[in-house]
């Protein structure tokens, strides 16, 4: 309890350094915006020793109502709140360097992904400095790392954040060149982050939906049921309505697009009620479309079968 105490009180002398109060970290105030407050945190946020106290028993971090008032309570709540501060100051990108130097990546990633999720604005240092916002910075780290549970991490961190707005996150998350990533190296490993990712960015940047057109034949493919991907389909949807709200030429991409090759597996096909499927050329369209036929239930004694359905 000693320990816990003592830990307690130096993580709030080291938040008070650029914090007068520690309702600051929610509040937006003139100190979240001062040089001097922000250089102090980038400060704390180089400082290796520091860094790795801070975020050492983040995994053990768990507010119990009951516990606030114990030394452990304490101390877990000043690592949040010193940590939601550092992120909020412009120190994100600093924060994450110094941890990925001591092997502490993916309990930085938590630990920031737990105080934007705990954000009653979410903005952090978005308004003052989007190049170094938590999702910018969390991007550059996944690229940076190579480890698949960081880049997952990351990827998620970036998505809650984007959904959190502004506009200028999901700017500066272009700019970063994240449409190029996830259609080269994330949305085929990490379907359901990269979706929610691209989903929100799209929702707040009308350029990043002319930006993602490549990536729309990746994103219809998400759309079939998945049960290895729970909510794949979902994010996917919601991804194809933001990249088609007020960008006609998206819509004309999709419409333009034509069936490659189809599923013909008998398990598959029966599963959907189907005996047969096959592509075939219609002269009347000149496309590509697919002939289906459906298992018909049997007719009762007395009542024509029903006719076969128009595909």
């Amino acid at each position: 309890a000693k320990g816990d105490a003592t830990r307690a009180a130096v993580l709030a002398a080291l938040h008070n350094c650029f914090c007068p109060q520690k309702e600051d970290v929610v509040l937006d105030d003139d100190s979240s915006s001062s040089e001097d407050a922000r250089r102090r945190a980038r400060e704390l946020a180089g400082d290796g020793d520091v860094v790795a106290s801070l975020v050492e028993g983040v995994e053990r971090c768990e507010l119990n109502e009951e516990l606030l008032e114990s030394h452990a309570a304490k101390s877990d709540e000043w690592t949040y709140l010193l940590a939601c501060a550092l992120l909020r100051r412009g120190a994100a990108s600093l924060f994450f360097e110094t941890c990925r130097a001591r092997g502490l990546s993916l309990t930085a990633v938590k630990l920031a992904t737990d105080c934007v999720d705990s954000e009653d604005d979410g903005v952090f240092a978005a308004k003052d400095d989007a190049v170094d916002d938590v999702a910018a910075a969390a991007l550059r780290l996944a690229k940076a790392s190579g480890e698949s549970s960081v880049e997952e991490a990351c990827l998620r961190l970036a998505g809650d954040a984007a959904g959190l707005g502004p506009k200028s996150r999901a700017e500066a998350l272009t700019a970063a060149g994240l449409l190029d990533l996830l259609l080269h190296r994330y949305l085929d490993r990490f379907p359901v982050p990269s979706l929610k990712l691209l989903a929100n960015v799209t929702w707040f940047d009308p350029r990043a939906r002319d930006a993602a057109r490549p990536l729309i034949p990746k994103v219809l493919s998400c759309t079939k049921v998945d049960p290895n991907t729970f909510l794949s389909r979902e994010w996917a949807v919601f991804t194809v309505r933001n990249l088609c709200h007020e960008n006609p030429a998206n819509q004309q991409f999709i419409a333009n697009l034509q069936p490659q090759a189809l599923d013909t597996d008998p398990d598959t096909l029966r599963s959907i009620g189907l005996k047969s499927a096959s592509l075939y050329d219609n002269p009347d369209t000149g496309k590509k479309e697919i002939k289906v036929d459906v298992i018909r239930p049997p007719s009762k004694r007395g009542q024509p079968a029903p006719p076969p359905p128009v595909v």
